[in-house]
């Protein structure tokens, strides 16, 4: 497996997107929950990342963590790290037919609890494509992940770049209006700090999960370490960057919920949208999928 694939499987472990970040800034603002990405990726990140890193050369075999444990405090104890990440998995990985499918409602304008044979027949689709690419190897899954990476990124890439070119003049290359003094804004009040706290080490931490898979890497040594290391500061920029730039294109910070980045390309790429315009929606779904369609909101 190359660095490049290796980085994408690290990516989707630990963020899987820039979404996530919504609590943050509903909470506090968006320049606590830069400062807080900062300060957690030093605190908590680099060091994770670091111990991933020495540990998988110390041991460049499939089983990771599990082998860790094992080798720290016994076989019974590596066994039931084993069993408790599978089980956090469960849980977390359960989540994804269902946004899936959330994905495709957005973009065909469909609403499938109505449909439910045809909701379901989704997520076995979404599973069944899912668990074919990882039979095929681990290589076809490295691939994968930087292909579904690209896709993921490039809008936002897009949108972030475009829209700090607005952080001066306050408005950007291509017109769209931008809040200087909302991209680092803070609300009023103290915020609720123990959610704060606890969404950015879940939208921060994993790096570990990654060495489950490092018997299939050639020379784990080098690879791994150099990996790791990028996809720190990707993971980061993924973050930081993104909250920058939607709250100076969107600066209503109190009441960002999830969903704000499709709203916000669904103003920039066709104007106020009525929510039988499906085309406009259509179009604004393909340039940045949203999370939730309970916390959408198209403007009259």
């Amino acid at each position: 497996m190359t660095v490049a694939g290796l980085v994408a499987i690290c990516y989707f472990a630990v963020a899987g997107g820039p979404e996530g970040t919504e609590t943050l800034v509903r909470t506090a603002g968006p320049l606590y929950s830069v400062i807080g990405f900062i300060v957690m990726g030093l605190l908590w990140s680099v060091p994770m990342a670091l111990m991933s890193a020495e540990l998988t050369t110390c041991f460049p075999e499939n089983g990771g963590y599990v082998l860790w444990v094992g080798a720290a405090f016994g076989p019974q104890m590596g066994e039931m790290a084993g069993w408790l990440q599978f089980v956090s998995s469960a849980v977390d990985l359960c989540l994804y037919p269902g946004l899936f499918v959330v994905y495709m409602e957005q973009m065909v304008n469909v609403d499938f609890a109505s449909h439910p044979e045809a909701e379901w027949a989704m997520k076995f689709i979404f599973i069944l494509s899912l668990l074919l690419l990882n039979l095929l190897g681990i290589e076809s899954v490295g691939h994968g992940s930087l292909v579904f990476m690209s896709c993921l990124l490039t809008p936002f890439i897009f949108i972030t770049c475009v829209a700090l070119t607005g952080s001066i003049s306050g408005t950007t290359v291509l017109g769209w209006p931008f809040a200087i003094s909302a991209m680092l804004g803070t609300l009023p009040g103290s915020p609720d700090w123990s959610s704060f706290l606890m969404v950015l080490m879940w939208n921060m931490g994993s790096f570990e999960s990654v060495s489950v898979c490092a018997g299939e890497v050639s020379n784990a040594a080098s690879v791994f370490p150099r990996a790791i290391a990028i996809t720190v500061g990707v993971v980061l920029a993924n973050y930081i960057l993104p909250i920058l730039a939607f709250s100076g294109l969107d600066g209503r910070d109190a009441a960002t919920r999830a969903g704000r980045q499709q709203q916000c390309a669904f103003n920039l790429k066709t104007g106020p949208l009525t929510p039988d315009d499906a085309r406009g929606k259509c179009e604004a779904s393909l340039l940045l999928c949203a999370i939730d369609r309970d916390d959408i909101t198209v403007p009259p």
